[in-house]
């Protein structure tokens, strides 16, 4: 703590000279209650699995960036289509990677601390403090936050996509990056998000990103997160979802990479007919610890939320996932699902599901499951006996087991992309070694 409170102190002093009052007030604001907060710890309920020992011992920095990245990362894992990307290098913006291709009218696609420089009232109105609650790392973004994207799309223009991608080039080890993303459709919109972070090198990384999402009335937004951090990242995603009448939103997250990855989504259904459909999968090995912390908030009636996530276990790894749907006393005739299925390859790996409901009203519809297995051993024994061998066999109920999941992601060039990469690391797996699927 002490090391992150000097360097507060001697960045926070460059701020005033360069941004906005209210911004660097924000921020001091931010960095206090963080200081009060401290780091969560395993006594805390939401935290009891997630030990963070070894990440609040490392003295993390913010200096240094390479201009050029080491060795340019495969073009197919960030060439998803051919609108607007912007692209991040160690949480600096990096324009020579960014397009700005197929920008509707009217719309505002740029980085963050360009839209305050020339709109900052109206960032300002959008950009509200975080109430951290069980998640301190809420306020620590916002207290080191100065660089994100920032996507504003008027009244029934529509985006076909925009990537937001972020690269850890591991050149340097200890930096941490806070970007702070805000995404506003102010209603009749749709548009495909996708944010991708990958590292390029196995060194101490923190990343520690917050994508916060509006949805105005009748929008439409398919959002996909896929995580390839290296295998000493610490990494931290927060997404928060503000939902109008008859929206629609639809999220695909894939977690891959990460010595810890954690995931904490929530999602406010506050229109009558919202509708919020999730979906994820994450692959695990070593020693990876996964967490996912999701939490839907039904807030009026005839709203309905869906949700699917599956992991895939192997090693030492242990995937966590900790789901609640509350449907509170004003949001009758909601229909809300929670599944998740885990599916382990060796003995040391550990699946924790924690699905939850939790219902103020009678007029619902609601149920939850949850699954821990191993490979059918029937199934196995049929496909051998079909001439496959048994690596083979394992790879293709292995590779079927994820299908359900990527089968949900809409967007194909993505859908494509992350078969690849499933497949790949499903040939990595110690189970999983001398045949591809």
């Amino acid at each position: 703590m002490e090391q992150l409170i000097k360097l507060f102190k001697e960045i926070s002093s460059s701020w005033k000279n360069r941004e906005p009052e209210w911004f660097v007030t924000m921020k001091e604001e931010a960095f206090a209650r963080f200081v009060r907060r401290g780091f969560p710890t395993i006594r805390e309920e939401a935290w009891r699995q997630t030990p963070l020992t070894a990440l609040t011992k490392i003295n993390f920095t913010l200096n240094g960036f390479s201009q050029k990245l080491p060795s340019p990362p495969e073009k197919d894992l960030f060439e998803f289509s051919s609108g607007a990307r912007l692209a991040f290098v160690d949480g600096h913006f990096a324009p020579e990677l960014c397009s700005f291709k197929n920008i509707p009218d009217n719309a505002v696609i740029t980085n963050l601390s360009e839209a305050i420089e020339n709109d900052p009232e109206f960032v300002r109105t959008k950009l509200s403090p975080q109430s951290e609650e069980e998640n301190p790392f809420l306020a620590l973004n916002e207290a080191f936050m100065e660089e994100g994207v920032f996507v504003y799309l008027p009244k029934g223009v529509e985006a076909e996509c925009i990537h937001i991608l972020s690269i850890s080039t591991g050149t340097q080890e200890n930096l941490m990056s806070h970007p702070r993303h805000l995404i506003i459709l102010e209603g009749s919109n749709k548009l495909n998000l996708i944010e991708s972070s990958i590292g390029m090198k196995s060194r101490p990384q923190f990343n520690n990103s917050n994508t916060e999402i509006f949805l105005g009335e009748n929008a439409g937004l398919d959002h996909y997160k896929l995580q390839m951090e290296s295998g000493e990242a610490y990494s931290f995603a927060a997404t928060q979802v503000h939902q109008e009448r008859s929206s629609c939103y639809r999220g695909h997250s894939i977690m891959l990479g990460g010595r810890l990855a954690r995931l904490d989504h929530r999602s406010f259904l506050d229109g009558e007919g919202a509708e919020c459909f999730l979906n994820g999968l994450f692959m695990g090995g070593n020693n990876q610890l996964l967490d996912h912390r999701i939490r839907v908030d039904h807030l009026k009636p005839h709203s309905k939320s869906d949700q699917i996530f599956k992991g895939i276990l192997d090693g030492k790894s242990k995937g966590i996932f900790n789901g609640m749907v509350v449907v509170h006393q004003g949001a009758q005739y909601s229909d809300a699902h929670q599944q998740i299925k885990n599916l382990l390859l060796s003995e040391g790996a550990e699946a924790c599901p924690e699905p939850q409901l939790k219902i103020l009203n009678n007029d619902v519809k609601c149920s939850h499951g949850a699954t821990v297995g191993e490979l059918d051993k029937n199934s196995l024994f049929y496909l051998r006996s079909r001439g496959l061998s048994e690596e083979g066999a394992k790879s293709l109920l292995t590779y079927a087991f994820a299908g359900e999941v990527l089968d949900q992601c809409s967007w194909k060039p993505y859908r494509e992309q992350v078969r690849k990469l499933v497949v790949q690391r499903l040939a990595q797996s110690e189970f999983l070694e001398s045949e591809e699927v």
